[in-house]
């Protein structure tokens, strides 16, 4: 698909018809871009020693987040791979809003190319240094191998992979990134929740929390449930979904979408900088169930008016079955967890997606609730069996300790239980933790220190790397999280 190159932005992209036909001018634009060798060194390849992101098939609208924020070690040129469609209309929209927005507006120059060979396109020179890969799952693993292998970083949104043979393939790829010290991260956005922040900090306070009580299958000692909805506002806007996000084979059991945010958390808060081993799990019990949504419910998610062939498969008594929902009840060496995942179609009046967590501790129990009564926000509640005034000087204490940290953090007694107030300052929403990850990214590419300030010197001599502990914990969690799938599909 041939065109002529052009320097226009999204800048003037306000209509969807507006950005129909500026793609169609952008089609061409590969032939501009600068060559440069597969095995070239993974470093910075930008002249301007900047980050040169290339995002590839953006389907799900993670791909935008990441760009909800403009970054100084970040080049704001990103180009686009995708093919012609809707989805690719959404990502452009969303960016143009981020420039457009009258608060802090970004400054981001798309230079876009669609066609149906965009993946051959993207692979026949290498067009920067990241690749952000955020859309279909059931394509998502063989794009990360191929970039992996054409010798780009990669920002994967999760799932990395959603049933067994994807994990093998998987597990390939990080081997090789691993030997030729390439990232491959993927956004592990509920790290920075504050309450999950918060839940990780005072575990490690053994006045406080004692040690991790190794529980049962009946009472796990760590509990992770969330409860989403697929119709949302998201930057302001109602969300539409693709329709192949309502396709378990396409997008994913419950489990292994957003499950990998729960299974994370759990390795996360009990063994974070430890490695994790295959054999350290064992899986107890694993179930899957449908949402059933109405015809007219998926029409209005997906701005659609007809259910496409590939989901009649799952259209029982005219109604759609979305195995979006699953629980997984497993021990982490010895410890027992549980997770569990659900969708609704949509929130209760007030709420958004929300969460529950639960911690044993052999001294006290840390548990993460949200309920109408409290406006649907995230509240910390700790309980124990200590003497009300002994256990108020070990919490006062603890919390002295996390001020450097948690600046404003207090507490105040409540029924039966101790209640963190959190300041609204430390609190984010869920589209502000993706340029937190983001940030995460920058420091293992080695562009930023710890404290989020760019480094100094020539990037190209610097040399990406993650932790080995951070590898072991990104196999242990899709090998937890396909392991579970292909348990409960046994049922």
């Amino acid at each position: 698909m041939a065109a002529t190159p052009t320097q226009k932005t999204l800048d003037h992209l306000n209509m969807r018809r507006s950005v129909q036909r500026l793609i169609l001018c952008y089609c061409g634009f590969l032939a501009a871009f600068a060559c440069a060798d597969k095995n070239e060194s993974a470093g910075i390849s930008s002249e301007t020693n900047k980050i040169q992101l290339v995002t590839l098939d953006p389907g799900h609208f993670h791909a935008a987040l990441i760009q909800k924020t403009a970054y100084p070690e970040i080049d704001p040129q990103v180009k686009v791979f995708a093919p012609p469609g809707k989805d690719l209309e959404l990502h452009l929209d969303r960016i143009n809003s981020f420039n457009q927005r009258k608060l802090a507006p970004t400054d981001w120059a798309l230079k876009v190319y669609q066609a149906d060979d965009f993946v051959a396109r993207f692979l026949e020179k290498k067009h920067g240094d990241v690749v952000v890969v955020s859309g279909n799952n059931a394509r998502k693993t063989h794009y990360i191998q191929q970039a992996i292998e054409a010798g780009y970083h990669v920002f994967a949104d999760k799932p990395m992979a959603i049933n067994s043979e994807q994990f093998d393939v998987l597990q390939k790829s990080i081997e090789l990134a691993r030997a030729r010290n390439q990232i491959l991260l993927d956004m592990m956005t509920e790290r920075f929740e504050i309450t999950n922040r918060l839940q990780k900090a005072l575990s490690q306070d053994p006045q406080l929390f004692g040690t991790i009580a190794p529980g049962n299958a009946d009472s796990p000692s760590i509990i992770k449930e969330s409860v989403h909805h697929f119709y949302k506002q998201v930057a302001g806007n109602t969300l539409v979904r693709p329709a192949w996000f309502f396709d378990e084979l396409q997008e994913g059991d419950g489990l292994v979408d957003v499950g990998t945010h729960l299974v994370d958390l759990v390795q996360w808060t009990l063994f974070d900088g430890e490695a994790l081993q295959f054999k350290d799990l064992n899986i107890i019990e694993a179930i899957r169930w449908p949402t059933v949504l109405t015809r007219q419910q998926f029409y209005r998610v997906t701005a659609r008016d007809a259910i496409p062939d590939y989901l009649t498969k799952n259209i029982e008594n005219d109604k759609l079955k979305v195995f979006s929902n699953g629980e997984l009840s497993y021990q982490l060496r010895g410890v027992h967890a549980r997770i569990k995942v659900s969708w609704e179609y949509q929130a209760p009046e007030g709420a958004s997606d929300y969460h529950y967590s639960l911690l044993r501790g052999t001294k006290s129990q840390f548990e993460v609730r949200q309920t109408a009564a409290g406006n649907y926000r995230p509240e910390f509640y700790i309980t124990t069996r200590l003497p009300k005034e002994q256990f108020e000087k070990i919490l006062r204490d603890a919390i002295g300790k996390q001020q450097h940290t948690f600046p404003g953090l207090a507490y105040r007694r409540v029924e039966n239980a101790w209640q963190l107030i959190i300041p609204d300052e430390l609190r984010s929403g869920h589209e502000a933790h993706f340029a937190e990850v983001t940030r995460t990214l920058l420091q293992y590419l080695n562009v930023t220190d710890t404290k989020g300030q760019k480094s100094t010197g020539d990037s190209k001599s610097r040399v990406p790397s993650i932790p080995d502990a951070v590898w072991q914990h990104m196999l242990m969690r899709y090998y937890t999280t396909t392991q579970g799938l292909s348990q409960a599909k046994t049922r």
